[in-house]
This record gives structure tokens, C-alpha cells and sequence, in this order.
């Protein structure tokens, strides 16, 4: 019922905004439509969010021993994290291959990391585990980006 509602109230702030001279925000019913619009938009997010909590909960624990690995090399400094991600955990992307891990090399090899991690270009797989592990992956090479521009 909620959906059949949310239509008519987003169909009627959508042809109050064709009138565009006209300013129809102040009304009263526009406010509320307004307001449900809003409020409909805000549960649907958070029923998603929950349903991606559920599902990234469940690979956090399918992927403990990974991530821990993933963690450890990250300890070890970005040339080990680099080694050891290209080494288990390989990009999909054909022709993605880890550059110059050399100090003079290395920030720009931990950007050409991040495009090839980035959970953003692991959509086309249709696999939520690696476009998990993928963010997991980048928020480790954020971080170590992060220090290298700092020490640079």
C-alpha cells in the first residue's frame, strides 16, 4: 500500500515542479507529499542497508581467514600488501597487472591498485563476495596511499 501511495505522491510533486514560474512548496499538500516522498525514500534505503549488513556479515565471516592475511600483509608495509594481493587475490580485469613496487614507483603503483580494486569496476562480475572483498582490499590501499602522499 506504502508503494502504491509513494507513486501518487511522487506524481504529484513531480507535476507541481512543471510548474516551474509558479512555487508550490509552501502549500500544504505539497509539504506533505514532500515529506512522505522523503520518508518512504529513507525506509526503503534503510531495508536495503540491512539487507547489505546481513550479507556483508556473512562474508566478513566466510572471508575471516582472508581478511586476516590481507591485514597482516598490510602490517608488513604497501610493498608486501601489493605482492600479496596481486599474488592471491589477483585483479579480474585481463591485462591488470601490478607495476614497479620501487620507492620512486610505489604511490603510483598503489593508485593503479586502487583502479584495479575499486568495488566500483567489480559490478560487470556479478559477484558480491569479490566486490566485498574488493572494498576491503581498497580501504587498505586508501590507507596506505594515504601514508605514502604524506611521507612524499
Amino acid at each position: 500500500m506504502d508503494d502504491i501511495a509513494y507513486n501518487y505522491h511522487l506524481r504529484c510533486i513531480t507535476l507541481a515542479q512543471t510548474l516551474v514560474p509558479r512555487n508550490l512548496t509552501k502549500h500544504e499538500w505539497y509539504m506533505k507529499s514532500s515529506s512522505f516522498v522523503q520518508k518512504h525514500r529513507a525506509k526503503k534505503v534503510n531495508e536495503e542497508e540491512k539487507i547489505d549488513e546481513e550479507r556483508y556479515k556473512n562474508f566478513r565471516t566466510e572471508l575471516a581467514s582472508d581478511l586476516k592475511e590481507l591485514n597482516k600483509a598490510a602490517e608488513k608495509g604497501a610493498q608486501e600488501l601489493l605482492k600479496y594481493i596481486y599474488e592471491k587475490h589477483p585483479p579480474r580485469k585481463e591485462g591488470a597487472t601490478m607495476g614497479s613496487i620501487e620507492s620512486d614507483q610505489l604511490i603510483k603503483t598503489v593508485k593503479t591498485a586502487l583502479l584495479h580494486y575499486h568495488p566500483d569496476r567489480q559490478s560487470v562480475f556479478n559477484d558480491k563476495k569479490w566486490t566485498f572483498l574488493c572494498t576491503e582490499i581498497t580501504k587498505i590501499l586508501n590507507a596506505k596511499h594515504e601514508i605514502l602522499k604524506l611521507g612524499s
